[in-house]
């Protein structure tokens, strides 16, 4: 078997669907409101929700998302794990 057979045709790329890191939400705390974070969607990041990168190469970007205004002693934000929310993040 050579080499050539494990490479992708990259046509093919546009059927790439993201990464699913884990099924439902994961709840984050202690957000600055206002700060602007990006949001990763192609489920690869190490520092998942948000992202490190780890999208280059695909077709894939991150989302910018501003943390609304709260109020309350705590920020706490339940943030899609899956990548097929909707409503993204």
């Amino acid at each position: 078997m050579g080499s050539d057979e494990y490479l992708l045709n990259i046509e093919d790329l546009g059927d790439l669907k993201p990464c699913i890191p884990m099924y439902g939400p994961i709840t984050i705390k202690n957000l600055k409101p206002g700060k602007v974070m990006l949001y990763c969607r192609c489920g690869l990041s190490k520092d998942t929700p948000w992202c490190d990168n780890s999208h280059v190469g695909t077709p894939f970007k991150p989302m910018k998302w501003k943390v609304p205004e709260f109020s309350g002693a705590t920020s706490r934000f339940s943030i899609c794990h899956c990548k097929y929310t909707k409503k993204p993040p």
